[in-house]
């Protein structure tokens, strides 16, 4: 695999749509659909405080029993924090990777996750991407998860096309 523009771009979109949703996060759940050619997915008619709700409602902890947290500790340890965070942010320090002090998330939530990732592509650093996608097995899950239970398909079109592009890292 080389590194496509494609992959990046579609990690970057998913990564934006994956982390609390801002003013521009309609605009980008579109642009993700063109990139993908699919414009069955669109979020025109929902206000910002219903796309903010149904990631409130999706994503926070207190809603785990739907199994839709973004966290790799939450899904890989059964709870925050644990070993798989460790050993995520370990991963980034050997990496050279240094986060934005200021970005409130933490180091295995997967918006993080999926621009460490696509920095890894940019960089032309497979071997490392493939290590590092070791860390998302869980996105299969979450997808399961997000179809029956997600009523805004952009945050379910992010996820599968995240787990998409990291099943194209591991079959290279």
């Amino acid at each position: 695999m080389t590194a496509s523009p494609e992959y990046i771009e579609v990690l970057l979109l998913s990564a934006d749509l994956l982390g609390y949703p801002d003013e521009t996060h309609r605009e980008k759940a579109e642009h993700l659909g063109r990139v993908l050619d699919d414009t069955t997915c669109t979020s025109i008619d929902w206000t910002q405080e219903e796309i903010e709700a149904e990631y409130l409602r999706l994503f926070s902890i207190g809603a785990s029993q739907k199994r839709t947290v973004l966290y790799a500790a939450w899904w890989r340890d059964g709870r925050l924090r644990g070993p798989t965070y460790r050993r995520i942010e370990t991963f980034y320090t050997q990496s050279g990777y240094e986060r934005d002090p200021d970005d409130p998330l933490p180091a295995d939530h997967l918006s993080v996750m999926l621009r460490f990732l696509s920095i890894l592509i940019e960089e032309g650093e497979i071997e490392s991407a493939k290590a590092f996608s070791r860390f998302l097995t869980w996105l299969n899950e979450l997808e399961k998860s997000l179809e029956s239970t997600s009523v805004l398909c952009s945050y379910l079109q992010a996820v599968q096309t995240a787990a998409h592009v990291v099943t194209i890292i591991n079959e290279t």
